[in-house]
């Protein structure tokens, strides 16, 4: 492009522009659930020429940094003939004896050594022939009849319509609204600790975060105030709303329910409540790993006997599962961040739970996480 002469650039530009009928343009702006947008922390991400960019904010001066190019057609050896100052040197063929160099006399391309490469360029081939041979290789493991089968367009639908594409937005799979109502045992001397989380027993995999409910009455949250010196009002919720892209009968919802007394005696059962050793490295007792969760899940599906073998502690819990609505009313992404619409009145939010997929997702990020 830098070689055209005046009369080939405006040829060009008049070939590049569109007509306003034929070129439509509109700005839609992107869907943002939050009522700020996730952002990363300055500094995270990217490096010193795109921060820079960042910074500027313009793509006035960004062609400045790149490196420049240079194209083969800019090189002295392609150039025009005018611009350059000396004779060029032209190469010298030989013989096929390679004795010394043809002359304009016995300089004849048919007694020539051809080349591998192009054994077939010097060939006579008549116009027919050509043709001949172009459309023989064309019907070559070609399909006959293609479109035989489907069906004919009528002449008013002979016409293409092609649908707007949706914007990108963010992947919700099926969300499921997990309300916790009450958590009861018949014997309650401590405060406990729940959380719940879904679990895939064919995958044998984990897919979801886990979803921490704090159920304890007035009394026994004064038994931890003064470890919790000031509570965030997140932590107050006690629904949850949890994502599912791919539905199985294998998925289970388990909560988990953690306190630190155990049975024994009463100096033992309240040590750890008082100190912890240094050697236990702050571990709350025993825990369920996962490999013993999916086992026993699976156990538990293959056999209803199971519930009369395992050693159960009296108690109760109710919880309400519903369809979560399109639009919920004061909702904490995963990120804590608050979703449209969410009114400040309301001391106990829903929570949206992140999701583990079991396979992958293909779909474009439009957030921050």
């Amino acid at each position: 492009m830098t070689h055209l002469d005046s009369l080939d650039a405006e040829l060009a530009q008049e070939l590049g522009d569109l007509t306003d009928d034929d070129l439509h343009v509109a700005f839609t702006p992107k869907e943002c659930r939050t009522l700020q947008p996730s952002l990363p922390e300055e500094g995270n991400q990217g490096s010193s020429e795109f921060c820079s960019f960042k910074k500027t904010g313009s793509r006035r001066d960004f062609h400045k940094t790149l490196q420049k190019q240079t194209f083969e057609s800019e090189t002295l050896e392609c150039s025009e003939p005018a611009t350059q100052t000396g004779p060029r040197r032209l190469k010298v063929l030989c013989d096929v004896s390679g004795k010394g160099p043809l002359t304009t006399c016995d300089f004849d391309l048919r007694r020539l050594q051809p080349d591998e490469r192009l054994e077939n360029l010097l060939q006579l081939l008549s116009a027919e022939d050509f043709e001949k041979e172009k459309e023989e290789a064309r019907k070559t493991n070609r399909q006959a009849e293609l479109f035989a089968l489907y069906p004919p367009v009528d002449e008013e639908d002979a016409v293409e319509i092609r649908p707007v594409p949706e914007c990108p937005k963010e992947h919700l799979g099926n969300r499921i609204l997990v309300k916790v109502l009450t958590l009861k045992f018949e014997i309650e001397i401590e405060p406990l600790f729940a959380s719940i989380a879904l679990y895939d027993v064919k995958e044998r995999k984990k897919i979801s975060e886990n979803f921490h409910c704090d159920l304890n009455s007035d009394q026994f949250k004064g038994f931890l105030r003064a470890h919790t010196p000031s509570v965030d009002p997140s932590s107050q919720a006690r629904s949850a709303v949890f994502s599912v892209t791919y539905p199985s009968s294998d998925i289970y919802l388990v909560v988990k329910i953690e306190k630190v007394l155990q049975q024994g005696e009463i100096a033992d059962c309240a040590e750890p409540y008082m100190v912890i050793k240094e050697s236990d490295g702050g571990k709350e007792g025993d825990r369920l790993s996962d490999e013993d969760l999916f086992k026993f899940l699976a156990d538990y599906k293959r056999s209803s006997s199971l519930q009369r073998r395992v050693k159960s502690i009296p108690g109760s819990l109710r919880l309400e599962i519903s369809p979560a609505p399109d639009v919920m009313n004061c909702c904490l992404t995963p990120e804590m961040l608050p979703v449209k619409p969410f009114p400040e009145n309301r001391t106990r939010p829903h929570k949206e739970v992140l999701e583990f997929p079991i396979r992958e997702v293909y779909i474009p990020h439009t957030v921050y996480r």
